[in-house]
């Protein structure tokens, strides 16, 4: 699978619509869909990838990547990528490793780059850059 920025923006943001809707755990606060938790919630910390973190670069069976936010509650929520077909995972994984080390950003950078992005397209706003 041959992938560019805007190819993964697109396979994430329609991952991450899935798990949706949810709700805090915390608070009970409901998140119909994924352009209301982008509105409703603050990222914070920055997106990781585990298996980058761990150097897995080759590694057949992914962890993932997780990318936080927090609830007007206080409490941090995540979306993963835990639950995404094994396949994809590793194509974006390749793609990582393929794009931070051709930028010399790290995998957060070019992770925070995409929530970033898709934050923006579930908001309507103009993409970010």
């Amino acid at each position: 699978m041959d992938l560019n920025e805007d190819a993964v923006v697109v396979i994430l943001q329609r991952y991450f619509e899935s798990p949706f809707p949810r709700d805090c755990p915390t608070c009970g606060r409901h998140y119909a869909n994924l352009r209301q938790y982008v509105r409703e919630t603050a990222p914070v910390g920055y997106s990781v990838s585990y298996d980058a973190n761990r150097g897995d670069w080759d590694t057949a069976n992914p962890i993932g990547s997780a990318a936080f936010a927090n609830c007007a509650c206080g409490n941090t929520l995540a979306l993963t990528t835990k639950e995404m077909e094994m396949s994809q995972r590793l194509a974006l994984l390749a793609w990582l490793k393929r794009t931070s080390e051709g930028s010399g950003r790290t995998p957060s950078e070019v992770l925070d780059q995409l929530r970033a992005r898709i934050r923006a397209n579930a908001r309507g706003d103009a993409p970010a850059d």
